[in-house]
């Protein structure tokens, strides 16, 4: 049971410009290549998240949610 390891790709966007276009640009290269996109920087936005999965049709994960559901299991 488990996962087929798959390689990683990073693409670059800036968390605080937020348009569909620059956006676009981004994520396209990545469509056909992963199956999860992971917006690495605190800076990303909830409004982010869901412009980037409504872009892609993948899951989108944030960092920083990430870190805070982590932090919540060790309280």
């Amino acid at each position: 049971m488990g996962f087929p390891l798959r390689c990683c790709y990073v693409q670059e966007s800036s968390p605080f410009k937020l348009d569909a276009d620059t956006y676009q640009q981004a994520v396209a290269p990545l469509r056909d290549h992963v199956d999860i996109l992971l917006l690495d920087c605190m800076g990303y936005t909830e409004e982010a998240r869901q412009l980037a999965s409504d872009l892609t049709g993948l899951p989108v994960i944030l960092s920083s949610a990430l870190m805070a559901k982590i932090l919540l299991e060790m309280i």
